[in-house]
């Protein structure tokens, strides 16, 4: 298995960025082949297979998987240049309808270095038929075929056949890497995932006089048998695990780097070899020739500041360069001449970096490039050293002498904003060849929030004409911006009339704007008027005032519903919100009973609400807030998280009682 999770296993090792030889299979015509193969892969049960199907966990021990691997084997062969021969055994029983996207095999590579085989590949069903792969049902082809730029990134696929809850899926790969950096090599493996296994071994085979380094991370106990070749030549390294559980998954539990049991092999020495090697690629890329250097001047003409000629050519290549969304790796390491990315108005995320550094230099601004993993906060320079903990670039600015961080990937982030992918994450920036780890700037509670104000006047029937306004700061700036760009609006009224009705029954939409989330600048804000029949409840003389905000849909979810935790609870980021909320009484009535001030505290979090009557007893303003620290909540303590959340919810059924004066409670 390719390790760590989904996102993770994609991108984790060079032996997945190869040239495709499938082609000759699906013609027909097996390269150097004396005569043509068989129209099906071969198969073969061997004793292996046999003894794994036969330890194979039942379903009904592991419900929450869709399958379970029975053969989790890859064997990596080093040449003395680096290149890797990696073959990979792979065997899972499908479960139930969940495992099936198992099935779907899908192997993205990069034409540029080297070669894949598929070697055999067959189902087992439940019966014992065995029913073949067709050489002629293997597709090769490219996700990225519009994008003359990209065209060496396709990827291998087929279709496993005969497939049903019980069946065997089994394939087997050879792949071929060249070295992209000369003599190197690294690769990385899973042992455990969501799904059991039964056997996850990886054998590598290198050169005895070539320098391995390598660690197995979550299980420091894992230790591998090593070989050495009878004449002295090579050396054999096997790390394998059994009878592995699936690990369990939670809401807020830390990334897969933290508790999955993963190994990491590389014949690099440090990670300053890593940003040389990369310097060396890009550098001759970010040279800025006629019409670039043209553009950029264009660009600045008229700005007086450094930070104005940034912001400038930071929302130009933003918002005009399209972007292609490749991992970094995937489509090779090395950008795309910044010319040719300015040319095309498309690039991947490398490109988009290289374009913006080059035109920033035309400004004279220096910027570098900035290597991280895109939604990860684990301390990266604690791994060994590889491109393949890499997965995203973007830029950093020296900008009247302090650092911007700057990815023009996204087209909903400001000058000076960065998503939240990329915040707190553990980055090297490559400084004119030179290695620096630097941590990209997380949030703060004030930057990342959500602010609620609605005024409700109250009629004596309960019903009421409704004004709200919701403004979206950080995170939800940008989820708020990415999601109404891609609306009609048509579609960002219904938007509006969902969120009417979210807050009482017997609402109409009077009036509302919704942005389409062009404008990048500021906090995003929603505003809306509505008249609702049944915003209260009228109970003889009494009016009984639910304390409905706009935050009302989401406290009412209790986010920690299990009564233990296998793992922490990770709040990887600051956050804040506020509400306000001010009822206007009807005409002939006065406050009963409003709710009490409270405070309430828990080991990140923390809530208050706070209760004031207007001087002319016509108006209750109603102020609440809360806030999140970042960190991570030990499973000790999880009872503590768990009973602070309990309470939120109890608040929220609290109520405004409103009296007729002169009346008597029920």
């Amino acid at each position: 298995m390719r390790p760590l999770a989904a996102r993770a296993l994609a991108r984790a090792t060079l032996a997945t960025l190869l040239a495709c030889t499938v082609a000759a299979h699906a013609a027909g015509q097996k390269p150097g082949a004396a005569s043509p193969p068989s129209a099906t892969f071969p198969a073969v049960v061997d004793a292996a297979l046999k003894d794994a199907m036969r330890r194979a966990p039942a379903a009904s021990k592991y419900p929450n998987s869709g399958y379970a691997r029975l053969l989790d084997l890859a064997t990596v062969t080093v040449r003395p240049d680096g290149t890797t021969v990696t073959d990979t055994y792979e065997a899972n029983k499908l479960y139930n309808e969940r495992g099936r996207g198992a099935a779907e095999v899908d192997i993205p590579f990069n034409a540029s270095y080297g070669r894949v085989e598929v070697l055999s590949a067959f189902t087992i069903r439940k019966d014992g038929r065995i029913v073949p792969v067709r050489r002629a049902d293997v597709r090769v082809g490219s996700r990225y075929s519009d994008y003359p730029l990209y065209d060496d990134t396709k990827a291998v696929g087929f279709s496993m056949p005969a497939v049903e809850d019980g069946c065997v899926i089994v394939h087997r790969v050879r792949e071929v890497t060249r070295p992209i950096l000369p003599g190197h090599f690294w690769t990385r493996w899973a042992f455990s995932s969501r799904e059991p296994a039964v056997v996850s071994r990886l054998t590598l085979r290198a050169p005895a006089d070539k320098p391995v380094r390598a660690q197995v991370l979550n299980d420091p106990g894992v230790k591998p048998s090593v070989t050495l070749s009878p004449d002295g030549r090579a050396r054999t390294w096997v790390w394998e695990m059994r009878d592995l559980p699936p690990v369990e998954v939670e809401p807020s539990m830390p990334e897969a780097t933290e508790v999955t049991r993963w190994l990491e092999v590389t014949s690099l020495d440090s990670w300053q070899q890593v940003a040389a090697w990369f310097w060396g690629l890009a550098k001759p890329r970010f040279a800025a020739n006629g019409a670039l250097r043209a553009a950029a001047e264009k660009l600045i003409a008229g700005k007086a500041t450094p930070e104005e000629k940034a912001k400038a050519i930071y929302d130009w290549v933003a918002t005009r360069v399209r972007y292609v969304g490749l991992e970094f790796g995937l489509s090779a390491f090395q950008p795309h001449a910044a010319s040719e990315v300015h040319a095309k108005l498309y690039g991947d995320c490398k490109d988009k970096a290289g374009l913006l550094i080059a035109m920033l230099g035309v400004a004279g601004i220096a910027a570098h490039p900035v290597l991280l993993s895109a939604g990860e906060r684990f301390p990266m320079h604690t791994l060994l050293p590889s491109p393949a903990t890499f997965d995203h670039c973007i830029a950093v600015a020296e900008v009247g002498g302090k650092p911007v961080w700057l990815d023009p990937t996204s087209e909903v982030c400001a000058y000076g904003d960065i998503p939240d992918s990329d915040r707190g994450a553990d980055a090297l920036v490559v400084r004119d060849g030179q290695a620096e780890w630097r941590t990209v700037p997380d949030w703060t509670a004030l930057d990342n929030r959500i602010e609620f104000r609605t005024k409700v006047t109250l009629s004596a029937d309960g019903s009421a004409d409704v004004h709200a306004e919701a403004r979206f700061l950080g995170e939800s700036g940008q989820g708020m911006r990415a999601y109404m760009r891609q609306l009609s609006p048509d579609q960002r009224r219904q938007v509006a009339q969902g969120l009417a009705q979210a807050f009482a029954g017997g609402t109409t939409l009077t009036d509302s704007s919704v942005p389409d989330g062009m404008d990048r600048e500021g906090p995003f804000v929603l505003r809306f008027s509505l008249r609702t029949t049944a915003w209260a409840r009228k109970v003889g003389k009494l009016l009984l005032v639910p304390l409905r905000t706009g935050a009302a849909g989401s406290s009412q979810r209790h986010p920690y519903v299990k009564e233990e935790r296998v793992w922490p609870v990770v709040l990887p980021s600051a956050a804040g919100q506020s509400t306000e909320t001010v009822f206007t009484l009807p005409e002939g009535y006065e406050v009963e009973e409003a709710p009490r001030d409270v405070r309430l505290d828990g080991p990140l979090n923390s809530a208050e609400r706070r209760t004031v009557r207007g001087a002319d007893g016509r108006t209750v303003t109603i102020t609440s807030l809360s806030t999140q620290e970042a960190g991570r909540v030990p499973v000790a303590d999880y009872p503590k998280l768990k009973a602070f959340y309990d309470e939120v919810l109890r608040l929220t059924e609290d109520q405004l009682v409103l009296r007729q004066p002169g009346s008597a409670a029920p």
